[in-house]
């Protein structure tokens, strides 16, 4: 945990508000995927999905069963994919 704890200030703003900073996302030009857990609060799941539309080459997978902190055993197929095309 302390070595995400850097990340929780935009966790909380994300949660209080409910959608994420599209206009700082729009400039991004590499290709992006955004993974949320189907168990994630909707809050994050909406999140993920709206960056993922906002990124010029933004895609976004939610992954069945899954919470925040998602199995590796589910996770590295869908990085596999998302990196080797």
């Amino acid at each position: 945990m302390v070595a995400v704890v850097h990340t929780l200030p935009h966790d909380l703003a994300l949660a209080q508000h409910r959608r994420p900073p599209t206009a700082r996302f729009g400039a991004i030009t590499a290709p992006t995927l955004m993974l949320a857990g189907s168990n994630s609060p909707v809050w994050m799941r909406h999140a993920a999905r709206t960056i993922a539309e906002t990124v010029s080459v933004g895609s976004h997978r939610e992954l069945p069963g899954q919470e925040h902190v998602r199995a590796d055993d589910v996770l590295a197929p869908v990085l596999r994919e998302f990196l080797l095309g």
